[in-house]
């Protein structure tokens, strides 16, 4: 047990915290802290299924390495959206998610029920 706990604090070590996502939200880093606060013990020990602790830690192991992106290289550099990293990245931004958060816009579906809403008013004067 105490060397799943070793690789997990190894697989820490290389997944630093990112300073631009506030660790309470979309924080990876930040989450598997606090897994591995709510799996291990104070003394190392793990109290699960060691079987899939293993495959999960296998699993980061190969993310902290980027094995999957040596082994199959990108070769566009824009995702499913046609989106660019760095706009990815802005748009994952606190800032901008309180941009969105404070815009006056109204979305589709607020629109419909608001006319839905008007319209049933309307038929009972």
């Amino acid at each position: 047990m105490a060397q799943l706990y070793e690789r997990f604090l190894k697989v820490l070590q290389k997944w630093p915290l990112n300073a631009d996502y506030p660790p309470p939200l979309r924080s990876l880093p930040a989450h598997l802290r606090d897994q591995g606060k709510a799996a291990f013990s104070a003394r190392g020990e793990f109290s699960g299924d060691t079987l899939q602790c293993e495959k999960r830690l296998s699993s980061l192991e190969r993310l902290t390495t980027n094995q999957i992106a040596r082994a199959y290289p990108r070769t566009q550099q824009t995702g499913a959206l046609g989106l660019t990293s760095d706009q990815c990245v802005f748009a994952l931004s606190d800032s901008y998610q309180k941009s969105l958060e404070t815009s006056a816009t109204t979305s589709l579906f607020q629109r419909i029920v608001s006319s839905f809403r008007q319209g049933s008013g309307k038929e009972k004067a």
